[in-house]
């Protein structure tokens, strides 16, 4: 895992990513799937314009940072790349009040690609796994 950008753009063009990376990472993705693993790429940076060179060398999931469009990436990448996101800030104190509108927010924006995220829960606060556990069942069950 290394940075592969910056606050505004990518360090390099989705050119240079296929000639120099992504041989590299394919061959370590390559070598997880075949001993039954995924590979979990964390990038941050504003690197949404690189996931198709992501998802060429097959990686799993892209922990990116929220300065990223992920329902763009979802939207036009679903089914080929999981996304980590997370329905609270974890910079922030959320109070039991806060939390539930919070989640429910975040579950209705995200809730039609519910098989292409992982949800992440920084502030382990248990009410937050409780509500996205409901969430997930009713919405997968269906």
């Amino acid at each position: 895992h290394d940075d592969w950008g910056g606050q505004y753009s990518p360090f390099f063009s989705p050119a240079t990513v296929r000639e120099m990376i992504l041989p590299y990472l394919k061959r370590i993705v390559d070598f997880l799937h075949a001993r039954g693993m995924y590979l979990h790429f964390h990038s941050c940076g504003k690197i949404e314009l690189l996931v198709p060179a992501m998802i060429e060398a097959g990686v799993d999931v892209w922990c990116g940072q929220p300065i990223n469009d992920r329902l763009a990436v979802l939207k036009e990448y679903g089914g080929r790349i999981k996304l980590e996101a997370e329905p609270l800030a974890f910079d922030k104190t959320y109070t039991e009040e806060e939390i539930k509108p919070a989640v429910t927010d975040f579950l209705d924006l995200y809730g039609p690609y519910i098989n292409d995220i992982i949800v992440l829960n920084h502030s382990n606060k248990e009410e937050v796994y409780e509500l996205v556990y409901a969430y997930s069942r009713k919405k997968l069950a269906t």
